[in-house]
């Protein structure tokens, strides 16, 4: 028996891991982000827009699967939305994970979130969720689309993968 690991070491090295992948893909979108930012300014394509592009959530796996690999700059303008909204609600979820404090900065921030795939997470944390533009910065109002900014202001739980 003394040549057995512990289960505790074990679940660690999974929790590591875990975090390890989490922290690559969390470098991986921060380089994509302000490439795709650059090339939806020079198309004069803002998050502002963004009920005129249809959601993430509606759209197929095989679609997603079959955007291309290619540079922004041969992508069209759908296809740069699309990984708009991939990269920042993948952020959202990254940031989730194992870095909870980084959540109200991005959501601060025009952001392409998809609004469908953070909605339930925020609520769960009783995040206030307000429209600065139309009404009173801390009066709270459900979340209607996209055109909302979210605004982080409560706190996170303490996420089990959140170094101490």
């Amino acid at each position: 028996m003394g040549n057995l690991p512990s289960p505790g070491i074990d679940s660690k090295m999974q929790v590591d891991g875990f975090r390890r992948s989490v922290e690559t893909l969390l470098r991986y979108l921060g380089d994509r982000r302000p490439k795709l930012w650059g090339a939806l300014s020079a198309m004069h394509i803002s998050p502002a827009q963004s009920s005129e592009h249809a959601s993430l959530s509606a759209t197929s796996t095989e679609e997603l699967f079959g955007l291309p690999n290619a540079p922004t700059s041969a992508l069209i303008p759908d296809q740069l939305v699309r990984f708009a909204q991939i990269v920042d609600t993948a952020l959202f979820k990254s940031y989730l994970a194992i870095r909870p404090s980084l959540l109200g900065p991005l959501c601060r921030i025009d952001n392409w979130c998809e609004v469908s795939e953070v909605e339930q997470v925020l609520r769960s944390r009783q995040v206030t969720v307000t429209n600065p533009a139309k009404i009173p910065s801390d009066a709270p109002v459900e979340i209607l689309g996209t055109d909302f900014s979210i605004s982080w202001q409560a706190h996170a739980p303490q996420s089990p993968f959140a170094s101490s």
